[in-house]
């Protein structure tokens, strides 16, 4: 007889890498009900849901069921009875008991199905039919209601489903891979068959899973084995902080990309930054600016920054378990420039001038060198021959000795 197995390590390797896989519960009918909830009932061979030995079919089946786990396994065939105690709800519901979730990153659910046809495979399952097996979950305040009178109850996600499809040969119940209503995978045979789903806890404490039957044909379906595991454990985000970009006087563009939820969904990601705290965070009380819920990579223009000024920064990304921060950088905003205005020339002779100017504003920082530029061309820049006077810590009219020209030359200032 099969045990229910809980809390044991197993260890499955993919490729290199491998990950810590716990089994949390194992339901193969082989005992009483204790750990699920199920709206059975039986009418005699032809209409029920219930457990049965599968050596023992009942009257009227056309074939056997093989590769039962053990002698015991969940049977149903037309749910359309008014018999079912949830008339005139004509589906069959297995709800597994709520198991806790809450030290894993993903679950793995596997249960092993199987369908007998009347006449072999040749009844018409179109993807309208209502026939059908449904593999469904829920997390904590969306789990139903304990008690086989409410098995229909709570909001569960489907992610596995088997459906008929007319357009395949033989017709029968085949898995719907896309979960768009139309078989198109696996076909159900006698043969019992494992069907596995793994998805994320999403940072969840506890689970609850749904097998659910439509069946109003005279097929017999099959359902035993049902395995919940869970894998890893749920850790903090990864995140990485891109380089500062588009700086100006007060604004600049940061990001970062997160590039690993840790198996539990992200709540928030952003950018900290200070002008005081080399490392900044959240808890420090940095500046926040939040960019979205996901990951990949974000990008946020932050404004009002102060000019000429130096910021530290870092991105940042939650989760249910912890807040994530990449490498901090840090950027200077530009500064202010000064303004000048260019005066006439004086004090002309034929080697030396007098080159005159008056700072309106000195801008931030204040000025570190002053003085005039020139050239032969037009339009002289810094680059050209120029003097040098110095820093300048106030405004107003400044001159500067302009030697070594050419006589008889023309010059621009």
């Amino acid at each position: 007889m099969k045990k229910i197995l809980q809390f044991l390590f197993i260890f499955l390797f993919f490729g290199n890498i491998g990950f810590a896989q716990t089994p949390i519960i194992q339901e193969s009918f082989e005992g009483g009900a204790t750990n699920y909830d199920a709206n059975t009932f039986t009418d005699g061979a032809s209409d029920y849901f219930t457990v049965f030995n599968s050596f023992s079919t009942p009257t009227g089946w056309p074939r056997a069921f093989s590769n039962v786990d053990g002698s015991y396994m969940f049977g149903a065939e037309d749910m359309d009875d008014v018999d079912n105690p949830l008339n005139p709800d004509f589906n069959g519901y297995i709800v597994i008991s709520s198991q806790n979730i809450s030290s894993y990153s993903q679950v793995q659910v596997t249960v092993a199905l199987a369908a007998v046809y009347d006449g072999g495979n040749d009844e018409s399952f179109e993807e309208t039919d209502p026939d059908g097996i449904f593999v469904q979950y829920a997390f904590d305040a969306n789990i139903a209601t304990v008690g086989d009178a409410f098995v229909n109850t709570g909001t569960y996600t489907t992610v596995g489903q088997f459906k008929g499809n007319l357009g395949i040969n033989p017709s029968g119940l085949y898995e719907d891979t896309n979960l768009d209503g139309k078989g198109d995978g696996t076909l159900l045979t006698e043969a019992f068959q494992d069907f596995t789903y793994t998805f994320n806890t999403n940072g969840a404490t506890n689970i609850s899973v749904r097998i659910v039957v439509e069946n109003d044909l005279s097929e017999e379906i099959g359902i035993d084995n049902i395995r919940i595991s869970g894998i890893g454990a749920a850790t903090a985000p990864t995140v990485t902080t891109t380089a500062a970009s588009s700086i100006t006087m007060t604004t600049v563009t940061l990001g970062g990309n997160v590039t690993s939820d840790g198996g539990a969904a992200i709540s928030e990601r952003g950018v900290v930054y200070s002008t005081t705290d080399a490392t900044p965070t959240i808890a420090e009380g940095a500046t926040k600016d939040a960019n979205g819920s996901v990951t990949g990579t974000f990008s946020e223009s932050i404004g009002s920054l102060s000019i000429n000024t130096t910021y530290y920064y870092n991105s940042y990304a939650i989760n249910s378990e912890g807040t994530s921060y990449g490498t901090a950088s840090s950027f200077k905003t530009l500064p202010l420039a000064a303004t000048i205005t260019t005066q006439a020339v004086s004090n002309i002779t034929k080697t030396t001038a007098t080159g005159n100017g008056n700072i309106t504003d000195l801008g931030d920082p204040n000025p570190t060198q002053h003085g005039v530029c020139w050239n032969t061309g037009g339009t002289p820049t810094t680059g050209d021959n120029k003097t040098e006077e110095g820093a300048v810590s106030a405004t107003g009219a400044f001159t500067s000795n302009i030697t070594s020209l050419s006589p008889n030359t023309i010059y621009y200032v």
